[in-house]
């Protein structure tokens, strides 16, 4: 509701945007400094231990040692060592190497002196937000590093105690007196204000302090040459904050310095990319389109802290060891994206579905409306000619509208359908290429027929698995899937059959790869493991299938028989919601709905169990083979759709698995499906997916 209101009432323009306001360019600066002693012989070999003594699975309890807690606390020494720390640290670091190309303090502390020195009228911001104020409290450090920065500066580069001003929560210096002590209330925004006011005159040269303290609604900008970011704060938003103290309007300065400081060797690249890479909540408020494809938990809460695969690829120190872990989480975020891709695909083929659907339903409103406009006469039994002809072109007026009104629905139909064709055909591409790129990945990092991982030599020290295999084409070639285009468009024929879904069909494939009918029936197993799924052994009826309703047991003739089967999903849904098919107070509409689809199965001979509920089982299985069951029971696929799914999203999810399943079975050529089942004792499957033949043609079943 408040992106409709705000979308609605305000124009929202980057203030860059604005031609009246000037706001001075800013230039970034990523500062790389190499690995610190104390990181690599204290703080990395403790972090390593940590993680091999960390509780693994159930043994963890609250207050354990846990890879969050690791990499927080490393992420704290990424800044300075001796930050490093916590109950479940084993080493204690109490000095840093004062040495500019190893030490963040240091490198700050002396551009910023370098900087005074060349624009004495320049003003310099430093962040930190854990000063180790805690650590100041224990001892371990002398006083905490805002402090410390502060008379480091005076001491090595004259400046005044009132020329340095500290904000962070513990302290706030008093500008006139140069004094830093804790403020509260009134006298806190009092004093900030001052600060503020004394640094945009230029009588305070730097201000050093944190994100929640000086980060916001603080103005800042008037004097700012140079803004420093000593650590990377969780949220994309704090950057934002932060460097919005200095790059608005009001600088005197046409450009502003941003200093990004990094330790080779520590978390920080790896922090930086997690938190650069996530979306903010301010765009998705702006951006519907950004709001649905963000998660809103991760954005409110701040999303950034990495997986674990990435931070245990940061502590690796044997060079074989880190290539695995890198193939493993590329696999494993591939495998998360291209299962989005998929769940995309789906969903927008569902929607192109209804609106085909809808559009051939206004086609046939338009027939008949043409056709009832040009038999329309005015009615001979009002003998009042003023009247009749008034009535006439009521009539006319009428059907025109409704004629009119179904002719903007094929057309904003045909738009939407256009959107989203142009739409499915990007995923249709981007499904295709991380179906190669996986099955690349496959061949080169898990070949053979044991699938284990296996790290070529030339790969070792690389971090980018696509990028290695992109430039690796002269020595591996690539051996691609084709791709098979999920689309769930699959319109009614005259005789109402049963519908294949397109064909993509590559005769290629190996015959090991393609599905087979028994993996359906081990996808319905999967999802419902508590339908009892047998074959033959136990089956003593004549009829193809049957479904025991006191046990929830489900019986084939040929377990191979996935029409059988999904029909007997029907009946399970239909149990598990108490006979829900034979009910009283069925929305209007459905029970109609059901006989019909139960007459279409059985004809006139009543089946035991009755036409509703063999009605909603062979819904089931049209919905799920691709029958165009909007059309012959619109009402209750809508109930289906928009009740009974959304109220299950993990049966939505079973469901959806199965259709893409059963799309791969019916998108074989004839040829495959012979080579797969000439073996077979059995014969029915085979003829049931070569001629598409409809249930309600076979033998009827309970």
């Amino acid at each position: 509701m408040l992106r409709g209101i705000l979308n609605r009432y305000v124009d929202k323009i980057a203030m860059e945007d604005m031609p009246h306001i000037k706001v001075p360019d800013e230039k970034e600066h990523k500062h790389f400094l190499e690995t610190s002693e104390e990181w690599t012989d204290l703080v990395l070999p403790d972090l390593i231990q940590r993680e091999k003594d960390m509780p693994k699975g159930f043994e963890q309890k609250p207050g354990d040692d846990s890879i969050i807690a690791i990499y927080s606390t490393g992420r704290n020494a990424s800044v300075d060592s001796r930050l490093y720390g916590g109950k479940h640290a084993n080493v204690e670091v109490d000095t840093r190497s004062f040495n500019q190309e190893t030490d963040k303090v240091e490198f700050a502390i002396t551009h910023v002196g370098e900087n005074l020195k060349a624009n004495p009228n320049g003003g310099q911001l430093i962040f930190l937000d854990n000063a180790g104020h805690s650590l100041a409290k224990e001892g371990r450090l002398p006083e905490n590093i805002h402090k410390e920065m502060k008379t480091v500066l005076m001491e090595q580069y004259g400046l005044k105690a009132t020329e340095v001003a500290i904000i962070n929560g513990q302290e706030l210096t008093n500008p006139k007196t140069g004094a830093d002590s804790k403020a509260s209330g009134s006298k806190k925004d009092e004093r900030k204000f001052a600060i503020a006011e004394a640094y945009n005159a230029g009588k305070i040269k730097v201000v050093i302090g944190t994100t929640a303290s000086m980060g916001e609604g603080m103005d800042l900008q008037v004097k700012t040459t140079d803004i420093w970011h000593l650590d990377i704060p969780y949220k994309p938003g704090d950057y934002r904050q932060r460097n919005g103290r200095g790059v608005r309007y009001g600088n005197e300065n046409d450009l502003v310095n941003i200093h990004y400081l990094f330790m080779r060797g520590t978390y920080d690249n790896l922090s930086f990319n997690t938190v650069i890479n996530k979306r903010g909540w301010n765009e998705a408020i702006w951006d519907k389109d950004v709001a649905d494809e963000i998660s809103t938990e991760e954005e409110m809460v701040g999303g950034g802290v990495p997986e674990k695969e990435a931070i245990l690829i940061e502590m690796e120190t044997d060079p074989r060891k880190k290539a695995e872990l890198i193939v493993e989480l590329f696999v494993k975020r591939s495998d998360s994206q291209l299962e989005d891709v998929k769940d995309n695909l789906y969903a927008l083929n569902r929607k192109r579905h209804i609106y085909r659907a809808d559009t051939e339903d206004a086609h046939k409103k338009i027939g008949e409306r043409k056709k009832k406009l040009a038999e329309l006469k005015p009615d001979s039994s009002i003998k009042n000619a003023t009247r009749r002809k008034e009535q006439f072109e009521k009539s006319k007026a009428h059907i025109e509208k409704l004629l009119a009104s179904a002719e903007k629905r094929v057309q904003t139909n045909g738009e939407a359908i256009d959107k989203l064709s142009t739409t499915i055909g990007e995923l249709d591409q981007e499904k295709g290429r991380m179906d190669r790129l996986m099955s690349r990945t496959q061949e080169v990092f898990y070949p053979g027929e044991t699938a284990e991982l296996k790290i070529p030599d030339d790969f070792i020290g690389q971090d980018s698995v696509e990028d290695y295999l992109n430039n690796d084409d002269k020595n591996h070639k690539s051996t691609t899937v084709p791709d098979q285009n999920v689309d769930m468009d699959f319109p009614s024929n005259a005789e109402g059959t049963t519908n294949p879904r397109p064909h993509n069909i590559d005769s290629t494939v190996k015959d090991k790869d393609l599905i087979q009918s028994a993996d359906v029936i081990k996808l319905i197993k999967k999802h419902w493991p508590a339908l009892s799924i047998r074959g033959k052994a136990t089956h003593r009826k004549k009829t193809r299938g049957w479904y025991q309703m006191a046990y929830g047991q489900m019986r084939l003739q040929d377990v191979r028989d996935v029409d059988a089967a999904l029909h007997e999903l029907g009946h399970h849904f239909d149990r598990q919601m108490g006979m829900w098919s034979k009910s009283t107070g069925l929305p209007s509409g459905i029970p109609s709905e059901l006989i019909q689809l139960g007459k279409d199965l059985y004809g006139d001979k009543r089946p035991a169990n009755g036409y509703r509920a063999e009605g909603f089982a062979e819904f089931i299985r049209g919905y799920l083979t691709g029958d165009d069951m909007r059309t012959h029971a619109p009402k209750l696929y809508d109930w289906f759709t928009t009740e009974y799914l959304p109220a299950r999203p993990k049966e939505a999810k079973g469901l959806r698995e199965l259709e893409h399943a059963i799309t791969a079975l019916r998108n074989r050529s004839p040829e495959q499906v012979v080579r797969l089942s000439v073996s077979r004792s059995s014969v029915i499957g085979l003829r049931a997916v070569l001629r598409r033949e409809p249930l309600r043609r076979q033998t009827g079943r309970k």
